[in-house]
């Protein structure tokens, strides 16, 4: 691209934001071959992450491996 413009910023799209690997691999190429450019990223929603439930975890682990002893 010979009489292309230089580039100033880049804008990553994307409509859901899960855990964010794609826009981390996409921006560690990109920041690469563009070093020193601003990239910014630009999504739709991001994925609902339930609060932590301590007590259920606990009767999880208790179904999959039973009851463990303290000793």
């Amino acid at each position: 691209m010979a009489n292309s413009k230089p580039v100033t910023s880049i804008a990553i799209f994307d409509d859901v934001l899960t855990a964010g690997t794609h826009y981390r691999a996409m921006q560690t190429k990109l920041a690469a071959r563009f070093s020193g450019v601003p990239i910014f990223g630009i999504f739709i929603a991001r994925r609902a992450i339930p609060p932590f439930d301590a007590e259920q975890f606990a009767k999880q682990l208790k179904r999959l491996f039973g009851e463990i002893d303290d000793e």
